[in-house]
């Protein structure tokens, strides 16, 4: 059985997630809509948070959506962060998406 850790939400309390659960996933079965969601897989960018404490691993990402710089500076895409400590994360600002790149569906919990 996964090791679980206990994630909190700015403005939206806390949640139970396995450490092979991603933070997105184990938001979205315990009810929080904090974070919006996207594509569910780390192409989009939607679902963007800062990790303000904790330790985490992230999954595949696009870097079209979340440079180096920015992941050094604990961001992180929800769909593909996955703990290895209790986390706390705060929403993080979705930068505007460029005229050229098609939109997609996102959908707000």
């Amino acid at each position: 059985m996964a090791e679980g850790f206990l994630i909190h939400i700015d403005g939206d309390g806390s949640c139970f997630c396995r450490s092979d659960e991603s933070v997105l996933a184990a938001m979205m079965r315990t009810g929080r809509g904090a974070v919006p969601v996207g594509c569910r897989g780390g192409g989009c960018g939607v679902c963007r948070v800062r990790v303000v404490a904790g330790r985490f691993r992230l999954g595949k990402i696009s870097r079209s959506h979340l440079s180096a710089a920015e992941q050094a500076d604990g961001v992180a895409l929800a769909c593909r962060l996955y703990p290895q400590s209790d986390l706390a994360i705060t929403c993080a600002e979705v930068p505007p998406r460029s005229a050229n790149k098609s939109e997609g569906a996102i959908s707000w919990p």
